[in-house]
């Protein structure tokens, strides 16, 4: 067997288990920023006039790209996985008129969407902005996209040294 083609087995045997250990982080890393979401902000406040949808958690992803020899895995929210809602279904309101079921999920207090902010506002936080009702106007941010990309970092050091090195 000449050089060439044992340093091609040996290429291939090291990129499946990048490939393999890639994987894992991307599944700890989805697990972590998941983690903190839930604790940083659903944990932080509980609605008192609607039923929360979980899509923000649920809306997490991680993808893993392939470029040459270079693993790039981004994880982030998939903001097509939340919508804004209003009342829709009569069953469900109550006597003050507010259905628990939908009642402005993923809307402001003036009732307008704010999908496309959202994901800012719950790692950066209100500083005060918006409506006085917003029981998280002050609320500071979770932080939890930073603090998980620092998680990656020492996992992906973990997991390298374990099972490639």
């Amino acid at each position: 067997m000449s050089l060439d083609t044992q340093l091609q087995k040996i290429i291939k045997r090291k990129q499946a288990k990048l490939n393999v250990v890639a994987s894992e982080i991307a599944d700890d890393i989805k697990r972590e920023l998941r983690a903190l979401v839930n604790e940083r902000w659903y944990d932080s406040y509980t609605p008192k006039s609607y039923q929360r949808t979980m899509e923000l958690l649920d809306s997490i992803t991680c993808e893993i790209t392939h470029n040459g020899t270079a693993i790039d895995i981004r994880c982030g929210f998939d903001m097509s996985l939340i919508h804004a809602k209003q009342a829709i279904d009569n069953a469900t309101i109550d006597n003050a008129g507010i259905n628990r079921l939908t009642w402005n999920n993923h809307m402001s207090f003036d009732g307008e969407p704010f999908i496309e902010g959202l994901i800012e506002l719950v790692e950066h936080g209100f500083d005060g902005k918006g409506s006085s009702l917003n029981p998280r106007r002050w609320h500071t941010g979770t932080h939890a996209v930073e603090d998980a990309q620092k998680y990656a970092t020492r996992r992906a050091r973990e997991l390298l040294k374990q099972k490639v090195i």
